[in-house]
């Protein structure tokens, strides 16, 4: 048998995000450098010992690689760029993975202890993946039964969920349902399209107990102390953007237009004798794969980029219907009308955890916030109509300058919800990994938004 230690040393599954998240001070120098180049979310990956760079910064690999150098950082492993692996096949972890390690646990129906030792974390993932094929929904990601062995951060968060799905549901787990793949016949009326959007029930897992389902959206994170999870991916633009239900169809044109004008800008300037007005997207595409992460970035924070001071403008004129469609549409108040019914109750549901190498397993209480709790919180906000959409403040209090703004340091739009001039939603509009896909929205509820349920 593998020993817990080794596997720690072997997974890189630990995202390096902010400093805090480093083990080791003398590599702080190359995350600044690593910041400086590339507004990534995650800029390395570690094992606990060891740090490998995310594989977006390949294009400045001399650039990296005399840095380390001229710095004498250590600890970087020797194949220097690496997205982070598990095991010593080096598949990268799913994020299906959790999802599928949260229903194999309560499978088990029993709650599991927060102080669990290494040989128990070993005999419980052991135990949990004989419950996989139980799992209405994981026929197609049976692979991912491998990332299960040695994922003891996956499994954190996993046991905190669990547990807090046990203490939610009013009798012992019948069924469970992963909807990943899609949502089985059974559960397939507790998701009808709704407002126009298609899979409006973001539940990841659907637990049946006592002939009543529950209806689970699964975060995680690391501590309590953390930043929640993000509310929101979605994109701003394209057949699946958020904005088609807040704006109308004529300022959505405007702002489809302007992302192209702005890529076939960025392109005529990188590519000069490149005919941009005859390629078609799929030529677009790939020109614009061959340009580094730093080059676009370079656009996108600057005056140039009309594609944002349009999105900006359109947004802020429709602020109070934003607002109010936003914050219903993140946590789906629409789902009332099923609740109603008496026969399903959807939760917003965070998985707290991790795991260190001197300290093994650490499992906090999860968070759950169910749907009337969160319509209560809503109604007093909406009620008092002292909402209104406004800029981001940094950490000095000061107003974060939008992407096209003059010395604009960051490729993104901010914004944050603000009830009585208190910040309760953050929001920021980004490309995020390909600049062939769309933007996306990431919204982040803030400290005093969450005391709004204590």
């Amino acid at each position: 048998m593998i020993r817990f230690k080794d596997f720690l040393s072997e997974a890189f599954n630990i995202p390096i995000s902010s400093k805090e998240d480093l083990r080791h001070s003398e590599v702080t120098p190359l995350f600044n450098f690593l910041k400086k180049i590339s507004d990534e979310d995650i800029v390395m990956v570690s094992n606990g010992s060891t740090y490998k760079i995310k594989r977006a910064y390949t294009s400045e690999h001399k650039k990296i690689s005399q840095f380390i150098k001229d710095h004498e950082i250590p600890k970087i492993n020797n194949e220097l760029f690496g997205d982070g692996s598990i095991g010593t096949g080096g598949v990268k972890i799913s994020e299906n993975t959790q999802e599928l390690m949260v229903a194999s646990l309560a499978l088990l129906n029993r709650k599991i202890s927060t102080k669990i030792s290494e040989e128990e974390a070993i005999s419980l993932i052991d135990e949990s993946k004989l419950m996989f094929n139980k799992i209405i929904g994981s026929s197609k990601k049976t692979s991912l039964l491998d990332q299960f062995d040695g994922n003891f951060k996956d499994l954190a968060t996993a046991i905190s969920s669990s547990n807090l799905i046990l203490d939610d549901i009013e009798g012992k787990v019948e069924k469970v349902f992963w909807t990943g793949q899609g949502w089985d016949k059974e559960i397939k009326k507790y998701n009808p399209p709704i407002n126009n959007t298609k899979d409006y029930n973001t539940s990841d897992m659907v637990v049946k107990s006592n002939g009543k389902y529950y209806g689970y959206s699964l975060k995680k994170k690391g501590s309590s102390k953390e930043s929640d999870p993000t509310l929101l991916n979605k994109p701003i633009t394209g057949k699946k953007s958020f904005l088609t239900n807040i704006i109308g169809d004529e300022d959505f044109k405007k702002i489809e237009q302007a992302k192209q004008n702005f890529f076939d800008f960025l392109l005529k300037k990188e590519f000069p004798s490149e005919d941009v007005k005859k390629l078609s997207i799929k030529e677009k595409k790939t020109l614009i794969k061959k340009l580094p992460n730093a080059v676009i970035n370079k656009y996108l924070k600057s005056k140039d980029n009309k594609f944002f001071e349009v999105a900006d403008t359109i947004i802020n004129k429709n602020s109070r219907s934003f607002v109010e469609n936003f914050m219903k549409f993140i946590f789906r108040i629409d789902l009332k009308e099923l609740e109603s019914m008496k026969e399903f109750k959807f939760s917003l549901l965070t998985g707290i955890g991790t795991f260190s190498k001197s300290k093994g397993m650490i499992v906090s209480d999860g968070e759950i916030k169910d749907l009337d709790s969160i319509i209560e919180v809503l109604s007093t906000i909406f009620e008092g109509k002292k909402y209104y959409l406004g800029k981001s403040k940094d950490a000095k209090g000061n107003f974060k300058k939008q992407g096209y703004e003059q010395n604009s340091t960051a490729a993104k739009l901010f914004y944050t919800i603000y009830n009585n001039d208190n910040p309760i939603v953050n929001i920021e509009i980004r490309y995020k990994g390909s600049f062939t896909a769309e933007p996306q929205f990431q919204a982040m509820a803030t400290p005093i938004f969450k005391n709004l349920f204590k």
